[in-house]
């Protein structure tokens, strides 16, 4: 027995076919053609699915009826994050900081350090959230001694770049308050 497969596993596999902008008309029809539909109106299930979950299913909704896949739009995204004192000294960057490029439901990301070496990352909890509490914004990333080998100090920022999708990879490099 085979599975037929999801319209968001389908988007998936048609966001790795694009690098630019879309008609979503485009994608639609070609989701509908491995999986066809009898619906009054087929395209409302697919715009539901990409109103709601569109960067999970791969995509990017730029509006006027316009789609970018995900990772077209992700890599090489530079963004600035502050950690606070209490992440700086646990060694933490709370998963919250690196919404939305970084969507909490999704797996952690590989992290890498401003040389380009990965640091020795896992999941954990930020300091002070309660036990059995499984809210998703209490989650963290250890930075394996990444502060204190950069010298960071509260008020610095990293500086997060997206250098590839697939794995999810951040580049992280410490901005010195002084600098900006």
């Amino acid at each position: 027995m085979t599975l037929e497969p999801t319209i968001s596993s389908i988007l998936l596999k048609l966001a790795d076919e694009y690098d630019g902008v879309v008609p979503e008309r485009d994608v639609f029809a070609r989701v509908l053609e491995r999986r066809p539909s009898r619906a009054k109106n087929p395209f409302a299930s697919i715009r539901n699915i990409l109103r709601y979950d569109s960067f999970e299913t791969g995509w990017v909704r730029l509006g006027g009826g316009k789609l970018m896949p995900r990772h077209s739009v992700l890599n090489g995204l530079r963004f600035r994050v502050v950690p606070a004192a209490e992440e700086i000294s646990a060694d933490l960057l709370a998963r919250a900081k690196i919404e939305p490029f970084v969507l909490l439901r999704m797996p952690h990301p590989r992290l890498l350090d401003e040389r380009g070496h990965a640091l020795n990352s896992s999941p954990q909890r930020l300091p002070g959230a309660q036990p059995g509490f499984s809210f998703s914004a209490v989650e963290a990333q250890t930075l394996g001694g990444g502060y204190r080998r950069t010298r960071f100090q509260p008020g610095d920022s990293i500086l997060v770049t997206i250098a590839a999708t697939d794995p999810l990879t951040l580049k992280l490099e410490r901005d010195p308050a002084a600098q900006f």
